[in-house]
């Protein structure tokens, strides 16, 4: 699914005026927002394999396009735990309402809740307190560690963001009992733009980790 695809899915969500997870189909698209068309292609090109014995090209995957949506889609390489909160940082290419925002998650126990929150930087680039929009999606399903689970929602009221401005999508575990910790799928290498920081108790404590990001996906409407 492309960005194209994927505005069009949070712009008819966001209509409907609540926090959404989308069905397995569609959190399986949203999960390589850059390589789905790829993926859809090589099924179509095996399915009708036998009236097009010498077709072998695939349509390339569908690359973001200039000033569009904060994304961060390299190959994943790395989990992140050992925390309740995450944060990771971007900088809006366009202005407008940021409706949607997606991470992966590694493991959950199940039964648990995510928050996710638009926030401002402060002037080191730090996350502030200050939250733009904020949605939760609670009573997850159990997740095995490594099964991989892409969750995606709609922020009503959307976040409104400004060309050029930096923001921050931080994420939580919110109230998770004892032994518990939120597990997102991530990469190492500084692949991705922004500044990753974690904030291990969620007590507004951020402390940054160099040169990682977690795979996000996020989208503005203008």
């Amino acid at each position: 699914m492309d960005n194209t695809a994927f505005d069009a899915l949070t712009r008819r969500a966001s209509r409907r005026g609540s926090f959404v997870t989308l069905g397995a189909a569609g959190l399986a698209a949203l999960a390589s927002p850059f390589t789905a068309d790829a993926k859809n292609t090589k099924g179509d090109n095996q399915k009708h394999k036998h009236k097009h014995k010498k077709r072998r090209t695939q349509t390339p995957p569908a690359t973001p396009a200039p000033g569009s949506n904060p994304v961060c889609a390299v190959p994943p390489n790395l989990g992140f735990g050992n925390s309740l909160r995450f944060a990771q940082t971007f900088t809006a290419e366009r202005t407008g309402q940021l409706v949607a925002a997606q991470v992966q998650v590694s493991q959950l126990s199940g039964g648990e809740a995510i928050t996710f929150e638009i926030r401002t930087l402060g002037g080191a680039g730090v996350p502030t307190a200050t939250v733009l929009a904020s949605a939760t999606l609670a009573d997850l399903p159990a997740l095995l560690p490594g099964q991989g689970l892409p969750l995606a929602g709609i922020f009503a009221p959307p976040a409104p963001v400004s060309t050029g401005v930096g923001y921050a999508l931080v994420v939580t575990l919110v109230d998770p009992g004892a032994g518990k910790d939120l597990h997102l799928v991530g990469s190492e290498g500084d692949a991705c733009a922004g500044q990753l920081f974690r904030d291990a108790k969620a007590n507004e404590t951020f402390t940054a980790l160099p040169d990682r990001d977690i795979l996000f996906f996020a989208s503005i409407v203008v």
